[in-house]
Order: C-alpha cells, then sequence, then structure tokens
C-alpha cells in the first residue's frame, strides 16, 4: 500500500508550479504551449490508406500528435494556476512581514 494518497497528474503539476516563482512558471506555460504544437506538426503523418505492417507506426504517431494537441491546452493551465497560487502565497507573505 502507499504511504500518501493517490493524487493525479493535474494536482502533482498544480504544486510543483505553486512551488516555483510565479514568472517562471507563466515561462514555462508559454515556452510548452509554444514547443508542443512544433511536435504534434513534427510527429504529424497524412491520413491516407495503410497496409497492415504499416498500422503500428501510423497509430503511434497519431497518438503523440494527439496528446500534444491535448497537452497543448492542459499543461500550460495548469502552470498557469499554479502561477496564480504562488504570487497569491507571495503576497499573503510580504502583507505578514509588513504588519
Amino acid at each position: 500500500m502507499r504511504s500518501r494518497r493517490e493524487r493525479s497528474l493535474l494536482e502533482d503539476l498544480l504544486d510543483f508550479a505553486a512551488s516555483l516563482h510565479w514568472s517562471v512558471s507563466v515561462i514555462l506555460a508559454v515556452a510548452i504551449h509554444v514547443a508542443l504544437p512544433w511536435v504534434s506538426r513534427d510527429f504529424y503523418v497524412p491520413p491516407k490508406p495503410v497496409a497492415a505492417p504499416e498500422l503500428g507506426h501510423f497509430v503511434v504517431h497519431r497518438f503523440i500528435v494527439s496528446a500534444a494537441q491535448f497537452l497543448k491546452l492542459i499543461i500550460p493551465a495548469g502552470l498557469l494556476m499554479g502561477a496564480g497560487v504562488s504570487a497569491w502565497k507571495g503576497r499573503g507573505g510580504e502583507r505578514r512581514r509588513e504588519g
């Protein structure tokens, strides 16, 4: 049995982004949003009738393209939410130091 409760990848991503400075999380979000479409274009295989031996190659490439297109939206959103948490924590820390 695991000692910690099961967590989703999104929760881990939010914790990671919140532990970084908010500006680093924003830069990572932009970089990933720009890089993943490049990966998607690089692995794109135009749809065409394929013979049985080529089917595995086609499926793997289509999976990579689909995953990149999906993650292009999910990862930057998680990083930006974590950046918001990080910025909020930073503002609260400044208020505590002033008071």
